[in-house]
C-alpha cells in the first residue's frame, strides 16, 4: 500500500535530485546549504521560504545520509 507524506513546502523534483547530487558528491551540511540557498533563490523570493525549503531538504538528504552512510 502506498502511504502519502505531507510536507510543508512544494519541493520540487529537481531540488531533490540536486541536494542528492550534492550529497553524492561528498559536500558537508555547511556546504550544501550555501549551495542550495544560491540555487534556490533563483526560484524562492521569500528568505523565509527559502530557509524552510532548504531545511526540508537538509533533512531529507543530507542528515539522513548521516544517520545512514549506506543509503548512497
Amino acid at each position: 500500500m502506498n502511504k502519502m507524506v505531507g510536507l510543508s513546502r512544494a519541493i520540487k523534483q529537481e531540488w531533490l535530485d540536486k541536494t542528492a547530487e550534492f550529497v553524492i558528491q561528498g559536500y558537508d551540511e555547511a556546504a550544501i546549504k550555501e549551495m542550495l540557498n544560491d540555487y534556490l533563490s533563483f526560484e524562492i523570493e521569500s528568505p523565509t521560504v527559502l530557509r524552510k525549503t532548504r531545511e526540508i531538504l537538509l533533512n531529507i538528504w543530507v542528515r539522513t545520509a548521516t544517520d545512514y552512510p549506506n543509503i548512497q
